[in-house]
């Protein structure tokens, strides 16, 4: 198009008919961008029109006397001036990147995206994928929030299943009487187990109804309120998985909590004759007898071992984070519930020193509260289970949600470096020495305004500078050819940076400078001294064995880097840094592709045959501290440079797109929070009343001796209490115990400074419900039964 249109200007009928130097194009302005963090994010000055439409409006809008001018706009395609091409996955868009995974995402769309490229003859074209670019940093976020998500499913799963446990054995021992009539007068086994299955059920049809209300009108919330946050259309129909899989479990949850029951019912003997003495009778056990708790222990062992032993390190050597994260789930499960049955063997311990200590002044109440722990020890044991499950688990989901939501805005501060970053806009500069001279007319204008702590510039790494053959570093033998970018950095880099993420495991000696805190380590790599000198990160000095003043090689390799090709430079190891702001440097040994700073002038040597200056190292970004970290006066700073050949990125933008996420998921977290804790006040309230169903005689014998409402009031109480108090001080153990561990192994992964945060607010919460339902779950059984005489509640009993 630049020649065509040059050839244009030169010819005879263009000089004699010269252009202006501009004229006005009248154009509709149909929507304005506002303060948007989308695509158009830090590029005030971008304007959209019709591509299509552009030269019919040139055409219109050209003075009337350029015939010559209109009639070559008019005959030229405008699809040539193309330098860009942008090609979007078929609709709906959102089906390719609702996975987990990152790399069944990558498979995805690489995989149309290929096509697509081979068919526009891939060998003249390059490409690139900014959407699974900007994924690919939350790749391990991604799959640990599906994975905390799972566990909430599964966690939510079985505590339905205990509570209809519970309930279906308070409706089993109503029916118990019953059930013998019907085993006496011949009714077999297989038919009865049918009619208790089939009484199980009933709970499917009000839970289908019910779930199905419930479910729509979240959807919509939801879809409402995340439509209006995200600018976007969400649907809030459920697929036609999600009906079938609610279909399932709302018929699953009650026959696998009938299978107990149902199994103590079905293998009981009936009595033919009353007992008048305790017989005792000694038989041999069947050789046909099958232990089932063993073959389950041999199976759960067997599928354990295959798990730790097989899958486990294939997932991790394939990088495979669905089949890895997904192994990481059920060990999560395990520590849940084995911690869990591990603490109820204390808690009756915890129950009764509770009881000693709330209760030492009710000398009344407290020997028949201790004589109800002991003849309830089996039913208040499920309450714990449930109580503390539940506890554990709200307390686990909050601290695991939180600490990552805590690794996103780590991981965006620590590779944004600073509050502010200037980069230019493609295609805005022809050379390299235009962009620098544009970049440091920007730093010296920032650096004077008010609020600005500190200005410092970013590198191209020498692999896309040096573009002859691959760049690699090696030993001395060349045994090891590693991936490394050779990256040059300024003195004042790490005090511009966020120094939080800037961890030195060995610094550099150098008495000429003098004694170098952590963030002046660059400096030294300017000093007399620090020629031939790097800064490396823990992981390459763990691969080579690097010692003190050892040094390596900066070599041009083969495409695979499994050889040399041609000797660059030598380097010594001055420095190894743990993690830093910015650059890519851990000491994860699944990073293997990190950086190595050098100095301006090192970095030039290095890459003579290409840079001769260093006034041609191409900057690629300006970094601007502000102070406080204040994002008001950030705006203002980028105000200063506004500017139609950059664009601005604040670091407060992106924490703000966090904040909106972990606000929609906090929505979630509340809800689930309130079903479990419904769920268990529903399993105390129906563990209580069958305490209290079971000693309606014992109740009518004190109240017929003299004792008074109050005294029961009090020891029902005292035993509600204690028993959920101490289920709460499990639940607390438990949820701390796994929260923590999901941290640690957050922190293993993501290499971000992300602490353990224990829910202090949420536990309060949580104790306060615990002691309403406490109290909800002795009034409403005893309110009944406190109303009637002595006589009633015999009467009562006989029936």
């Amino acid at each position: 198009m630049e020649e065509k249109y040059q050839k244009f200007l030169e010819s005879e009928e263009t000089s004699a008919t010269r252009l202006p130097d501009a004229f006005v194009l009248n154009m509709t302005v149909k929507y304005l961008f506002g303060d948007t963090q989308d695509k158009l994010a830090g590029s005030p000055y971008a304007i959209f029109a019709e591509y299509n439409a552009m030269s019919q409006t040139l055409f219109l809008n050209a003075p009337q006397h350029l015939t010559q001018f209109k009639t070559f706009i008019s005959s030229y395609d405008f699809n040539e001036c193309a330098s860009e091409v942008l090609v979007n996955v078929p609709t709906p868009r959102t089906d390719y990147y609702q996975s987990n995974d990152y790399a069944v995402l990558q498979r995805d769309v690489t995989g149309y995206l290929s096509q697509v490229l081979y068919d526009l003859s891939f060998n003249k074209l390059t490409s690139t994928t900014p959407v699974l670019e900007g994924l690919s940093m939350y790749k391990y976020a991604n799959v640990m929030l599906g994975m905390i998500v799972d566990i909430a499913v599964i966690v939510l799963l079985a505590l339905s299943v205990l509570l209809v446990h519970s309930l279906l054995t308070i409706n089993f021992d109503a029916q118990s009487a019953t059930l013998k009539i019907q085993r006496t007068i011949g009714t077999r086994r297989l038919f009865l187990g049918i009619q208790l299955v089939s009484n199980s059920l009933f709970y499917t049809f009000p839970a289908l109804v019910l779930g199905a209300i419930l479910s729509t009108l979240i959807f919509i919330i939801s879809s409402i309120v995340i439509g209006k946050v995200f600018e976007v259309d969400i649907t809030f129909y459920p697929t036609a998985l999600a009906i079938i899989l609610a279909i399932v479990l709302s018929f699953l949850v009650p026959i696998i909590a009938t299978i107990f029951p149902l199994y103590d019912i079905l293998t009981k003997e009936l009595t033919t004759r009353p007992s008048t003495s305790h017989v005792v009778s000694i038989k041999r056990k069947r050789s046909s007898y099958i232990s089932w708790y063993t073959i389950f222990l041999g199976i759960f062992g067997t599928a354990y071992g295959i798990m730790t032993y097989l899958i486990l390190p294939r997932a991790m050597l394939a990088l495979n984070l669905t089949a890895m994260f997904a192994i990481f789930a059920v060990f999560i499960l395990f520590l849940l519930i084995g911690s869990v049955m591990l603490c109820l063997n204390v808690t009756p311990l915890i129950e009764r020193l509770l009881l000693y200590l709330l209760y030492f002044w009710d000398r009344a109440g407290l020997p028949m509260a201790i004589k109800n722990l002991l003849a309830h020890k089996l039913r208040n044991r499920k309450t714990s289970i449930l109580f503390g499950l539940s506890l554990g688990f709200i307390l686990f989901f909050f601290s695991a949600f939180s600490s990552e939501m805590g690794t996103l805005k780590q991981s965006i501060l620590k590779m944004s470096g600073a509050e502010m970053t200037i980069t230019t806009v493609e295609g805005s500069f022809k050379t390299v020495e235009e962009a620098n001279l544009a970049y440091r007319e920007i730093a010296l204008r920032v650096a004077k305004a008010d609020g600005v702590e500190g200005v410092t510039f970013s590198f191209e790494n020498l692999m896309w500078t040096y573009r002859k053959s691959p760049v690699a570093t090696a030993t001395l033998g060349q045994k090891v050819i590693g991936p490394e970018n050779i990256v040059p950095v300024l003195p004042n880099a790490f005090y511009v940076f966020y120094d939080d993420y800037l961890d030195v495991t060995r610094a550099p000696e150098d008495t000429s400078i003098g004694d170098l805190d952590q963030r002046a380590i660059p400096k030294y790599l300017y000093s007399t001294n620090g020629f031939y000198k790097a800064l490396t990160g823990q992981t390459l000095v763990d691969l080579y064995h690097i010692t003190g003043g050892d040094k390596i090689m900066i070599v041009e390799s083969n495409a695979l880097r499994t050889s040399m090709t041609k000797f660059m430079s030598f380097l010594s190891v001055s420095g190894v840094l743990k993690s830093a702001p910015f650059f890519t440097i851990s000491s994860s040994p699944l990073m293997t592709w990190q950086d190595l700073l050098v100095s301006l002038p090192e970095y030039v040597r290095i890459g003579k045959n290409y840079v001769s200056s260093i006034d041609e190292v191409e900057i690629v970004g300006l970094h601007i501290k502000i102070q406080e970290d204040n994002a008001e006066m950030a705006k203002r700073v980028g105000s200063l440079v506004a500017s139609p050949y950059f664009k601005t990125a604040y670091t407060s933008d992106f924490l703000s797109q966090i904040d909106t996420v972990n606000l929609i998921m906090t929505f979630y977290l509340v809800f689930v929070t309130i079903i479990a804790l419904v769920t268990s006040f529903f399993s105390v309230l129906s563990a209580m009343y069958a305490n209290v169903q079971e000693q309606i005689r014992e109740i009518a014998v004190l109240r017929a001796i003299g004792a008074g409402r109050f005294l029961l009031v009090r020891v029902y109480l005292a035993e509600s209490f204690v028993v959920i108090f101490a289920a709460s001080l499990l639940g607390m153990v438990v949820g701390c115990l796994v929260g923590f561990t999901m941290t640690l192994q957050i922190i293993l992964f993501t290499q971000t400074p992300v602490g353990f945060t224990f829910p202090t607010v949420l536990f309060v919460i949580v104790i306060v419900c615990a002691i309403i339902f406490a109290g909800l779950s002795t009034f409403l059984p005893l309110f009944r039964i406190l109303r009637k005489q002595p006589m009633e509640l015999f009467r009562e009993d006989n029936r």
